[in-house]
C-alpha cells in the first residue's frame, strides 16, 4: 500500500500541480462517474475485512485461553488488532484515492477491481 500511495499522490514531486496533490480530475463525464464512486465506496466499506475483524476482536475481548494455546500475551493481542486496523484503514484510504482519481466509469471499475 505504501508504494501505491507514493505513486498515486503528488506530494513529493516537483511539478507545478501543487493545488491538486491528490490528482482528482476536475472534469468527469457527467453524474455517472459520481454515482459509480458512491457505490464503489459503499462496497469497499462493506467488504473490507481487516477493519471489520479488528473491531470484532475488540468487541469480543481478550480470551484467557490464548496464552496457553498460542503463547499470545495481551500486549501482542492489542498490537495485532492495532496493526490489522491500520492496514484496513490504509486500504480504505488508498481505494478511496484510486476511485476518486478515475475520470471515467471504466477507469473507476478497473481501479476498484484491482484493489479488491
Amino acid at each position: 500500500y505504501a508504494l501505491l500511495a507514493y505513486d498515486i499522490t503528488n506530494f513529493w514531486s516537483n511539478s507545478s500541480n501543487k493545488r491538486n496533490p491528490w490528482n482528482f480530475p476536475v472534469d468527469v463525464e457527467g453524474t455517472a462517474v459520481r454515482i459509480a464512486e458512491v457505490f464503489a465506496m459503499v462496497f469497499v466499506i462493506i467488504t473490507q475485512d481487516d477493519l471489520h475483524t479488528a473491531l470484532k476482536l475488540i468487541l469480543d475481548g481478550f480470551n484467557q485461553d490464548l496464552p496457553e494455546a498460542f503463547g499470545a500475551t495481551k500486549g501482542k493481542w492489542i498490537l495485532s488488532i492495532v496493526l490489522r486496523g491500520a492496514v484496513g484503514l490504509f486500504g480504505w484510504i488508498i481505494t478511496f484515492l484510486l476511485i476518486m482519481q478515475a475520470p471515467t466509469v471504466v477507469d473507476l471499475l478497473l481501479n476498484f477491481l484491482a484493489m479488491e
